[in-house]
Formats: structure tokens, C-alpha cells, sequence
């Protein structure tokens, strides 16, 4: 079988811990104060202190600039050191970055400070938002303050460092309620260090009701198990063959974003899986306190091995009584999937299908995922992945099957890299790479990797979304050393064959690319590109299978499209997208948040 290119459902999982906040936060009418900076700009009458720029040597210029300012993933991590999740892809927010333009800079200490904000006829005011801190490279402190009517500075938190994800945070502020004149006052320090950064996004200063509990994120697998348990099937994945469906193993995250104990929630677990549903009730839970955010452990859930969307949702108990309601559900998907174009070849990849990043470089290396393989009679066909880069036609990779210790159990053949392959792979297109020797699959983990091997030119790996520690890998050096990573490679392994002929299509036949941003709150765009002229119709259905909302988009060109979806006239959920031309269909499931 030679090396073909073709395109396979993208099923869209709920994503990482950046939108799972955003989900959860999305509550309109109670920010009071809401700044997510994706205008570019700083809010107007906050005060943004200068730092002087050095030049090489580390001595000043005279030159001053503000020490924080607007920017994207890309911007933070212009000089490597500060590299930041892009999730959603292409978000924006503030930071404060020593060794980026236009600084390169002493940042002892640098702070933000907010315009005065009036708390008169407040009533349990608090502040939540996200942040992104490493700590790296010799960093000092993040902390958050609050002075009233001209007072001293107050310290609210030191906020904890974390490696490679945004973490959110919740402040109670009930203290200054009926206040008229607060402020608020982000600091951070680089230690004296040219280190690397802090950031900010999507800050909500909201007056609480009294019940609140928000559902901030359902998964369906076990996110704080250990990927290194070879006993348990731990991690997230967004498709898997059919072949090995076993169980949900679903968790959620709850919060109490009310002023008040909140006692006897109970939750209501589903499972839908074409049509067919089971349910479980959980709780009562114990007592919640007023800002305390808390993972909860639901039954498994089985699954049957049927090619297709499960989809679980999970709601509060009918009893349960909440000022807030419209944010008491939450949902994941994953698509079991089979031979053929539409069933996803046998895909099994834990990557959420919109890339955040990339993993490589210009040297030899291997970017690995993980794979829990639980039922025997699984046959390894091949491994796909979207690349990235700027190579020279030539430039040579393989696929790569390791057991759990990194003992090769099969390759593919070198593959010699074009153009066209890296075009195709910024538009999301998977390269995919048969084994040579298609082994059988015993029960226990492996990893799937894409190896950099000859040749002039950066090779990267597409990522999209986070896992623990031990889910992915990258091999690099001489004799491959491993670095566990937290960034989820677009790497798959198949266990169906990919088809010949009419079957051999790339992305850029009528097929979605994506949906962003995800979860939707009352907007987001649909990207997809088309392989020669067709007339193209989107619908959205819901999992009941009716239609809620049908757009004909007339007759369309060769090319790359969007389309903008309006959902604010839908409830919060799951639900299905179709993009339709007269010979074929592509169907996903999207989540609406509020």
C-alpha cells in the first residue's frame, strides 16, 4: 500500500482547562466588569507602568515602554522562553514579557493597575479570571491587590505557578462591597532574571447571587489518574475504534459561585449513544462552600463497540433549586470509529482537532502520543499526523511504533516530505503513514510517533489540547532522551486501512476544519475548504436528531471558506453541526455555552 493523504472526522471533544473556565464563567449579566482584551487594546484609565529597555549587554537605553501589553500566543513566545497555550487558537490577552518586542526589558517589578470601579449597591462582589505562570528561568511572584477609596494596598494572592496551562483563579472581594472607589492591582516580577512571563485573560468582576453552581467541565475519562497505570484506561480521547470501546470513565467539575453553602446537589449522569440512553443519579453531594471548585468522580459508564458519536451529558438534579441555571450542564463527546472515509479509518487520537501548538524542530527527533489499548484484536495499519514547518522538498520522516518502555515493535517506510505536504498540513490535513509490518495489538499501552530523520529544514508536529504527565513525549539528542510533555500531539493510530481510490481525498475536499471558538457562548466561525464548486448547506440538529436551524450557502468556489454561526437563541449543550454538498456530508458535534 503506498503513503496516501486522506481526511477522516475530526470529532471535537470538550476542550482543555482554558475553555472549560470560559464555559463556566459566561454568565450574562453578573460582570459588572468583563475583559477578555480580544479588541487589542488595554482598557481605558488603567494605569500601565514603563520599564526601561537594555541592550545586550543588559545596560539601559534611556528608551522607556509600558511593561505590558495586548498580544497572542504567538507574540509571547517570540523568543522562546515564554511560550504560552494558544487555546482558543488565536486568543488574546495582557502580559508581561522581559524578553519579547518591544522590550527586552528589567522587570523587577511591573504591575497593572485598573480604573476605579464603584461597589455601591454591590453585594458579594468577587473577581475570577485566568492566568498563565510558569515560574521559569529564575521568575519571582504573581500577586494580586485591592485598595478602597485611596486606601493601602491589600493582598489578595500569590498566584501559583503551573507549567504549560492557564490555571483560573477566584477571589472573594465581598469585603469591599458598597464601596465607591475600588481598585484592583496585577504585579508580577522576573526575579532579575531574563526570564519569562505572566498573563492575564478573561477577567470577570461579578456581584454574586446568592445559589450559583456552575458546571465548569465534564469529562468523560479521568484526568488526575496516572497515564503510567497500565491497568486503567486514563486518558482522554477524542476518537477510538470501535473495536476497543470499553467504558466512560467520566468526571466533572463543579463550583460554588454563590455567596452562600450550597447543600443536596445531586447530578444526573447520561450516556447517548444512537439513541440509546443510560442514566445514573449521583449525590446528594456534601456541602459546598461559597468559591470552592471541586472534581467529582462519577460511575463508569459502558459503551457499546457501535460506529458512531457517544455523547455524555451531565445536569443538576431536577431538585436542585439555583439562582444561576443556565450554566447547571455540561457535555463531552467521542466518536467510536471504523474502516471507511466516514467512520475515521479506525482512529485513535486523544487530540481535540483545533491546533494550539506544535512540538519539533530542525533536529532529529520523535514527538510521541500514548495509546491504551484494552481489548486484544486490534491490528496497527498506520499512523497519521499533521505537520507542520518550513521545509525543502525531501526532508525525510517515519512513523514510528513503540511499546511502553520505547521498544520499537514496527515502523513505516521513510517518506520524503514535499511542499504540498506541509501546505496541506497547516490547513490541518493528516500525513498518514502505513506500518510495514501491520502488527497485532495485545492489551497494554503504546506510543504512536512521527520521527524527523534527513534533511534541510523545521519539522513540527501540530498540538491540540493538554494531557497529564506521561500521555506524550518528545525523543530528541543523540541517543533520544525522553521529556514527558503536557501538549497533546496530533498523532493517531489506525487500525483500518486507509482506502484507495475514489477514497484517496485530502481536506480540501468538502470537509470541516473547524469550529472556533469552542465551546460556542453566542458566536464562533465554521472553516471549511472545498475541492472544486459545489452548492454547500449547513444545519444544526440536535441529539435528538431534529432541526433546529438550516442555512443554504448557494453554490460556492474552489477554496477555504468560513461561515458565521449565530447560537444565541439556542440553550447550552450539545449539539450536531452537518455540512452538506449534493454528494457528500460531514457531521460534528459542537458545545454551546452561556
Amino acid at each position: 500500500m503506498t503513503c496516501t493523504r486522506s481526511a477522516f472526522l475530526l470529532s471535537i471533544l470538550l476542550t482543555g482547562a482554558l475553555q472549560a473556565h470560559a464555559q463556566g464563567q459566561a454568565k450574562a449579566g453578573t460582570c459588572i466588569v468583563a475583559v477578555d482584551f480580544e479588541d487589542g487594546l488595554i482598557p481605558f484609565g488603567w494605569t500601565v507602568e514603563e520599564v526601561e529597555q537594555l541592550d545586550a549587554q543588559g545596560v539601559g537605553t534611556g528608551a522607556f515602554v509600558p511593561g505590558w501589553r495586548v498580544g497572542n500566543a504567538s507574540d509571547a513566545n517570540a523568543s522562546g522562553f515564554f511560550p504560552v497555550a494558544n487555546l482558543p487558537v488565536g486568543n488574546r490577552f495582557i502580559m508581561a514579557n522581559d524578553d519579547a518586542p518591544p522590550c527586552d526589558c528589567d522587570m523587577d517589578t511591573v504591575r497593572l493597575t485598573t480604573a476605579s470601579i464603584d461597589f455601591t449597591g454591590r453585594s458579594g462582589m468577587a473577581l475570577e479570571g485566568r492566568y498563565f505562570h510558569e515560574q521559569s528561568l529564575g521568575a519571582g511572584n504573581a500577586r494580586i491587590e485591592v485598595r478602597g477609596q485611596g486606601g493601602e494596598w491589600l493582598e489578595l494572592a500569590v498566584l501559583p505557578a503551573a507549567p504549560s496551562v492557564w490555571q483560573p483563579f477566584f477571589l472573594d472581594l465581598s469585603a469591599f462591597d458598597g464601596n465607591p472607589d475600588v481598585q484592583l492591582r496585577f504585579s508580577w516580577s522576573d526575579g532579575g532574571e531574563w526570564s519569562s512571563g505572566f498573563a492575564l485573560d478573561d477577567l470577570c468582576l461579578m456581584d454574586r447571587l446568592p445559589r450559583d453552581l456552575s458546571i465548569v467541565q465534564v469529562y468523560s475519562h479521568r484526568p488526575s489518574a496516572s497515564a503510567f497505570d497500565p491497568t486503567v484506561r486514563s486518558l482522554r480521547y477524542s476518537q477510538l475504534p470501535a473495536e476497543q470501546a470499553d467504558s466512560l470513565r467520566p468526571t466533572v467539575d463543579l463550583m460554588n459561585r454563590g455567596q452562600l453553602v450550597l447543600g443536596g446537589v445531586a447530578l444526573a449522569v447520561t450516556v447517548d449513544q444512537g439513541g440509546n440512553q443510560q442514566q445514573v443519579l449521583v449525590g446528594p453531594l456534601s456541602d459546598l462552600a461559597p468559591g470552592e471548585r471541586r472534581t467529582i468522580t462519577l460511575p463508569a459508564m459502558p459503551i457499546t463497540a457501535a460506529l458512531g458519536t457517544v455523547t455524555l451529558n451531565v445536569a443538576t438534579a431536577d431538585a436542585f433549586v439555583d439562582d444561576e441555571p443556565t450554566d447547571n450542564a455540561g457535555a463531552a463527546s467521542l466518536q467510536l470509529t471504523g474502516p471507511g472515509w466516514a467512520s475515521g479509518y479506525g482512529a485513535m487520537a486523544s487530540d481535540v482537532g483545533a491546533s494550539d501548538g506544535s512540538l519539533g524542530g530542525s533536529e532529529p527527533f520523535i514527538v510521541a502520543q500514548r495509546m491504551e489499548i484494552v481489548r486484544p484484536g486490534s491490528v496497527a495499519q498506520g499512523i497519521s499526523a499533521v505537520l507542520l514547518g518550513n521545509v525543502d522538498a525531501g526532508i525525510e520522516v517515519r512513523a514510528v511504533l513503540f511499546n511502553s518502555l520505547f521498544i520499537t515493535v514496527d515502523t513505516s517506510s521513510r517518506y520524503a516530505l514535499t511542499a504540498v505536504d506541509v501546505e496541506q498540513g497547516a490547513l490541518g490535513v493528516p500525513l498518514f503513514l502505513p506500518l510495514s509490518t501491520t502488527p497485532a495489538l495485545e492489551p497494554g499501552d503504546y506510543f504512536v510517533g512521527i520521527q524527523r530523520l534527513e534533511g534541510e529544514g523545521e519539522v513540527r508536529v501540530a498540538t491540540a489540547g493538554l494531557g497529564p504527565e506521561g500521555a506524550a513525549a518528545v525523543l530528541s539528542g543523540p541517543i533520544f532522551t525522553i521529556e514527558y510533555v503536557e501538549r497533546t500531539p496530533m498523532v493517531r493510530l489506525h487500525v483500518a486501512e486507509f482506502g484507495v481510490g475514489v477514497e484517496e481525498r485530502s481536506l480540501s475536499d468538502e470537509l470541516i476544519q473547524g469550529v472556533f471558538p469552542m465551546p460556542i457562548m453566542d458566536v464562533a466561525q465554521l472553516s471549511f475548504v472545498l475541492g472544486s464548486s459545489a452548492s454547500v448547506t449547513v444545519e444544526l440538529t440536535d441529539l435528538a436528531g431534529r432541526t433546529l436551524q438550516k442555512t443554504p450557502l448557494g453554490t460556492l468556489p474552489v477554496g477555504q471558506h468560513r461561515h458565521t454561526l449565530h447560537t444565541n437563541r439556542f440553550g447550552p449543550g450539545m449539539y450536531l453541526l452537518t455540512l452538506r454538498t449534493r454528494d457528500r456530508q460531514q457531521t460534528l458535534p459542537i458545545i454551546i455555552a452561556r
